[in-house]
């Protein structure tokens, strides 16, 4: 038999597209599939519903304590696209786990990427302040973790902005 992620992922998402009415319980049940790949779709259908101040804590911490890497980044991805007032708290929530180092640094990019689209310039401004006095080779540690692997390589072959591939390679490519 095969994996039916795949399917249900696209339900998901074919439903979202379709404006179905009761999308909300859908991403809910989603978000509680024993399969990742499921969850994390759900989780990426968050930003195209008005999800309250109130209702964020409930949903963002379970995926903080319990979720894959691959989750929690495609989280840190919505709460920066929500409206500040709705994500404000939790992004200082957050913010206090990194500065006392019980964040995981996996995805510790993610957050800064997400308070940096956030535009909350408070927010920002004390991402920054953890930065001051580090050397240049610090404030970048960060980028050693987490992300993704291969949108990274797919950037460093073939985009033709970047163009990493005219003077560098990797394993000899």
């Amino acid at each position: 038999t095969s994996d039916d992620s795949d399917v249900k992922s696209e339900v998901l998402i074919t439903l979202n597209k379709l404006g179905y009415d009761d999308i909300e319980s859908l991403i809910q049940k989603g978000m509680n599939d024993e399969r990742g790949k499921v969850r994390t779709t759900a989780l990426g259908l968050l930003e195209n519903i008005d999800i309250s101040k109130e209702n964020v804590p409930g949903i963002v911490r379970p995926i903080f304590k319990n979720g894959s890497t691959r989750e929690q980044q495609k989280l840190l991805s919505v709460l920066g696209k929500m409206p500040i007032e709705n994500s404000l708290e939790m992004f200082k929530e957050l913010l206090q786990k990194h500065i006392a180092g019980t964040l995981p640094e996996a995805i510790t990019l993610d957050l800064k990427e997400a308070i940096t689209a956030s535009k909350s310039k408070e927010l920002i401004d004390d991402m920054a302040s953890l930065d001051t006095g580090k050397s240049v080779l610090e404030t970048y540690k960060d980028a050693l973790y987490g992300g993704n692997g291969r949108s990274g390589y797919n950037y460093f072959m073939e985009n033709s902005t970047g163009q990493c591939v005219r003077c560098h390679s990797i394993r000899g490519q």
